[in-house]
């Protein structure tokens, strides 16, 4: 993402693939989608397989548990 994000969507996912790749494409139908900045959380070490050619997303990788997962993906975001 070249500017500042309008928004930032912080995910956390644990064993999800499936579930992930429906929620990218609901978004990537949303207006201003290309404005947003969406966090994935992966809680185990990368076993969601999240795929990156629905719409541009940062993975990072935390250890589970949804709270710590949002502050981890919260501390990467950029938006406003």
């Amino acid at each position: 993402m070249s500017s500042t994000p309008l928004l930032s969507i912080v995910i956390p996912v644990y064993r999800e693939p499936f579930e992930i790749v429906r929620l990218l494409c609901v978004l990537s139908q949303c207006p201003n989608i290309d404005r947003t900045e969406i966090v994935i959380v992966d809680g185990d070490n990368g076993s969601s397989r999240i795929p990156t050619s629905i719409l541009p997303v940062e993975i990072v990788s935390s250890r589970p548990g949804r709270g710590r997962q949002l502050n981890e993906g919260a501390s990467r975001s950029c938006a406003p």
